[in-house]
């Protein structure tokens, strides 16, 4: 959001991903990247972009991993829709 609004969100300053999960986080920014508009505005990361990322990329991410990527992506989206 920052860098599409020019605006740092105060709540990326409140708090940061765990250590554990700091790889989730990463994995979403890149996924984030291959995102689709709709011409109304973002439309969510697919599986099928998730599984070709994973494919390329040599990983295998658990179902756990691949559920936090689309709880991120859905907070993503419902503050994108916000602005």
């Amino acid at each position: 959001m920052e860098a599409k609004t020019g605006e740092r969100p105060k709540e990326l300053d409140e708090c940061e991903p765990p250590i554990g999960a700091l790889h989730i986080w990463q994995w979403f920014w890149e996924l984030n990247g291959t995102r689709t508009s709709n011409g109304f505005g973002a439309n969510p990361i697919q599986y099928s972009e998730i599984v070709a990322w994973a494919r390329l990329h040599g990983i295998r991410p658990k179902g756990l991993e691949i559920e936090l990527i689309r709880a991120l992506d859905g907070l993503y989206l419902g503050v994108a829709r916000e602005e």
